[in-house]
């Protein structure tokens, strides 16, 4: 997974270098994002704007194919498909805010997210962030079977506090496939974005977290929450994260660590 970020941002990078000026219309955007994803991946595609996030979703059939040999290709697809989103927003005169990416096989088994915020690429590009911080903004989201159609259908006008909300999810969850160590422990948990309530952003946890996982998740929560939202500047200061059953066993702030 590091090595998508870092070969994603090259190429969106290369992209940048040699760009400007406006080439897609905005109310052409979806079409010509379609026709550049044909072109340049040979899929079929479907975008629409939502506001100000633009979705586009690509159904590849060997997503979910149990041949390692494949992988590359895979994640090149889907590279070359977020590269495409990038260079239609960046070179549009449209007020995109956020883009998301979906990849899924025809049986909707497994879904591939990548949520990117305009204003982080943008940064990198003029370097006012480094490529690790703007890596560390990449919002990727891996869901199974029953999430597959909950995601491809809820198309919504993505704000700020849910996107971070949703990326300090996200690391959290990719803490165990790129960290053998944390991978070994937290394998079978997983965390979703609920939403925000009276300032307070509500998480979602799945799977096993018994006493040896729980304080290397609550500390990962801290560190995470401290650092987006300081980024970003949420309207939330608290982070609670429930069970299935409602019970809230993780609960962090920004006033925890000045104690």
């Amino acid at each position: 997974m590091k090595k998508f970020k870092i070969a994603f941002s090259l190429l969106m990078l290369g992209f940048l270098l040699t760009s400007c000026g406006v080439t897609y219309k905005k109310g052409e955007i979806t079409q010509d994002l379609q026709a550049l994803v044909k072109k340049e991946c040979g899929l079929d595609s479907e975008a629409v704007v939502v506001g100000r996030t633009l979705y586009l979703d690509i159904i590849i059939d060997n997503l979910a194919s149990n041949d390692v040999k494949i992988f590359p290709q895979i994640m090149h697809t889907i590279q070359t498909v977020n590269l495409s989103v990038v260079r239609v927003v960046l070179s549009s005169d449209s007020n995109i805010q956020y883009m998301v990416a979906t990849a899924f096989d025809k049986n909707r088994i497994l879904a591939f997210r990548v949520v990117q915020n305009i204003e982080d690429i943008k940064s990198y590009f003029y370097m006012r962030i480094s490529r690790s911080d703007y890596e560390s903004r990449n919002l990727v989201e891996l869901v199974g079977s029953s999430l597959v159609p909950k995601i491809i259908n809820d198309k919504h006008d993505i704000t700020k506090d849910e996107f971070v909300g949703r990326l300090i999810a996200s690391q959290i969850n990719m803490m165990a496939r790129t960290n053998p160590f944390y991978g070994t422990l937290i394998a079978q948990m997983q965390m979703y974005y609920i939403g925000i309530k009276d300032k307070e952003l509500y998480l979602l946890v799945l799977g096993v977290v018994d006493s040896v996982v729980e304080p290397i998740i609550q500390d990962a929560l801290q560190k995470n929450f401290e650092n987006y939202v300081n980024k970003y500047t949420t309207s939330f200061d608290v982070l609670k994260a429930i069970n299935i059953e409602g019970k809230i066993i993780f609960n962090v702030s920004i006033l925890n660590s000045k104690n």
